[in-house]
C-alpha cells in the first residue's frame, strides 16, 4: 500500500516528503514547475526569482507563476535656463503567466544617463523573453526644450518649461503622461514632472514664484514578500520657482536619482540632470 501511494504521488507531479509516523501525504507542487536563476528566496512557501541584472530563468514543468516587470527610469537634462522637465518612471507590468520547460532570457533595462544640452536620456527595455515575451518599456526622458522635447515612454518625461504638454505615455497600460511646462519667455520658467505608473506627471504653474511639476506617484509591489514602490516620475526644474519634487515621497529617489532596480526616473534640479533607477524583473511562484 506505501508503495501504490508513493508510485499515485510521482505520477501526480508531487514530491514526497517526510510525515509524521504512519503518514504518507504528498506534497504537490501549487504551479507544478521548479525553476533556477536570479535571487531565489522562500516567501509564504512560494517560490520567489528576482532579477537585478540580465540573466535566463531556466524551468522544468508547467504551471502559472505571478511576474512583474519594471523598465529603467528616464533620466532628467542639465541646463543653465533650469527649464529641463523629470524623467518619466519606467513601464510597470504585472500579471499572471503560463511557464513551461525551458529557458526564458530576463533582461533588465539600464536608467536613463542625465543629459548636458538636449532631451534626457530614456531608460531601457525589462524583458522576459520568448516564448512569454513581456516587455516593460523605458520611462521617457525629460524635455530640453521646444526643438528637443520630452521622450514618450513607460511613462513620459516631463516637458521642459517651453513645452505645452510632456511626453505621452506609450504603450498604453504600462505608465502615464508627463506633465506640461509654463515660461513667459522673459521671468519664469517652471518644467513639468515626469509621469509615475500610478498618475500623471504635475503640470508647472505659471509666474516668478510659480511650482515645476512633481514627479508621478509610482506603484507598489508585495511580490518580493515586501511591499516597494516602483516607477514614480522625477521633478522638473524651475528657475526663480520652487523645483518639483520626485513621485511618491522620493522613496525611490536618493539625491534625486532613481535607487537601482526601481525604475523611477530621475529629477531635473538646480541646473542639473539625474540619472534614472534600472528596472527589475521578478517572478513567484
Amino acid at each position: 500500500m506505501k508503495k501504490l501511494v508513493l508510485v499515485l504521488t510521482l505520477l501526480l507531479g508531487g514530491l514526497a516528503y517526510a510525515n509524521p509516523p504512519g503518514t504518507y501525504q504528498p506534497l504537490l507542487l501549487s504551479s507544478g514547475v521548479i525553476c533556477t536563476g536570479g535571487t531565489i528566496t522562500t516567501v509564504a512557501e512560494k517560490t520567489v526569482h528576482t532579477f537585478t541584472s540580465s540573466g535566463t530563468l531556466t524551468c522544468k514543468g508547467t504551471g502559472t507563476a505571478n511576474y512583474l516587470v519594471v523598465a529603467g527610469g528616464g533620466s532628467g537634462c542639465s541646463n543653465a535656463g533650469l527649464n529641463c522637465g523629470g524623467g518619466g518612471g519606467g513601464g510597470f507590468l504585472s500579471g499572471a503567466i503560463s511557464l513551461t520547460s525551458g529557458s526564458y532570457t530576463i533582461t533588465i533595462g539600464s536608467g536613463g544617463i542625465a543629459t548636458s544640452g538636449g532631451h534626457g536620456n530614456s531608460g531601457g527595455d525589462s524583458v522576459i523573453g520568448a516564448p512569454a515575451n513581456i516587455t516593460a518599456t523605458g520611462g521617457g526622458g525629460a524635455g530640453y526644450n521646444a526643438a528637443s522635447p520630452a521622450q514618450s515612454g513607460g511613462s513620459g518625461g516631463g516637458g521642459s518649461s517651453k513645452e505645452a504638454t510632456g511626453g505621452s505615455a506609450s504603450p498604453a497600460g504600462q505608465g502615464n503622461a508627463g506633465g506640461r511646462g509654463q515660461t513667459d519667455n522673459a521671468s519664469y520658467d517652471n518644467a513639468g514632472g515626469g509621469g509615475g505608473c500610478n498618475s500623471a506627471g504635475g503640470n508647472a504653474t505659471t509666474g516668478t514664484s510659480g511650482q515645476a511639476g512633481d514627479g508621478g506617484n509610482g506603484c507598489t509591489s508585495s511580490i518580493s514578500g515586501s511591499s516597494n514602490t516602483y516607477s514614480a516620475g522625477g521633478g522638473g526644474d524651475s528657475l526663480t520657482g520652487t523645483r518639483g519634487s520626485p513621485g511618491s515621497s522620493g522613496v525611490c529617489s536618493s539625491s534625486h536619482t532613481g535607487v537601482a532596480n526601481t525604475g523611477c526616473g530621475g529629477d531635473s534640479n538646480g541646473g542639473t540632470g539625474f540619472n534614472g533607477g534600472s528596472g527589475i524583473v521578478i517572478v513567484s511562484y
